[in-house]
């Protein structure tokens, strides 16, 4: 039985309405709203069954942190929210994952009863060491129903389109991606075709570029 949840978010506003769902489902809340290390002392007295994070929490990171309450208490259930779908565009793999998250969109916290599945799926899942996945929602916003161009795009392009709105310049992602930085040029030029993106008078390619992947992604990058 769950009866408490560590929530780490960096938006107070979130953290008080996903606190104020669950006490609503009779669990215990800690929030933890500004964390720049990992602070087991409050946490291990605490001694939540679940965590709800973030993946863009503070410096560390959301699957950083997550990977340090593991450290500290193996079947812990985690629940991460994110903005998208296509966790590649926030600078992650789903490889990457801890075993047993469950990953809900944004939209979704506002649906009690989506978090109350998260939360036990979560526990669920970290006790049989499955696979991360997504909690099915009934909302618009499901991860099936989910409908972007970006669906269009490699991985490939998905990587470079994050390191382009991220503000590297086409020589800085030649050597992140370890490639030439005229191979650079062609993925962007594919990637603005696909989306349908093109310069303007007022505004470039590129601008205008980093301003589509802020809109989908959801929120910008650190």
């Amino acid at each position: 039985m769950i009866t408490k949840a560590l929530v780490a978010s960096n938006s107070p506003f979130e953290s008080l309405l996903v606190a104020a769902n669950f006490k609503s489902l009779g669990i215990e809340v800690l929030r933890i709203n500004n964390a720049t290390s990992f602070d087991l002392s409050e946490i291990s007295t605490f001694n939540p069954d679940v965590a709800y994070i973030s993946l863009g929490f503070n410096t560390l990171g959301g699957i950083a942190y997550a990977d340090h309450l593991r450290l500290w208490k193996p079947a812990i259930g985690l629940v991460f929210v994110s903005d998208t779908p296509i966790v590649q565009l926030l600078g992650f793999a789903e490889k990457e994952f801890p075993h047993g998250a469950q990953l809900i969109l944004r939209d979704s916290v506002t649906d009690i009863f989506v978090l109350q599945d998260a939360l036990h799926s979560s526990v669920d899942a970290a006790l049989n060491r499955d696979k991360m996945s997504w909690v099915k929602t009934r909302t618009s916003t499901n991860v099936e129903a989910w409908n972007t161009s970006f669906s269009v795009l490699s991985s490939t392009q998905i990587e470079t389109f994050r390191l382009l709105a991220q503000g590297l310049s086409n020589l800085e992602i030649s050597r992140v991606r370890e490639v030439s930085e005229k191979s650079v040029e062609h993925i962007i030029g594919r990637i603005a075709v696909a989306l349908n993106v093109t310069s303007s008078t007022r505004i470039n390619q590129r601008v205008k570029l980093a301003r589509e992947y802020f809109r989908i992604a959801g929120a910008p990058l650190d």
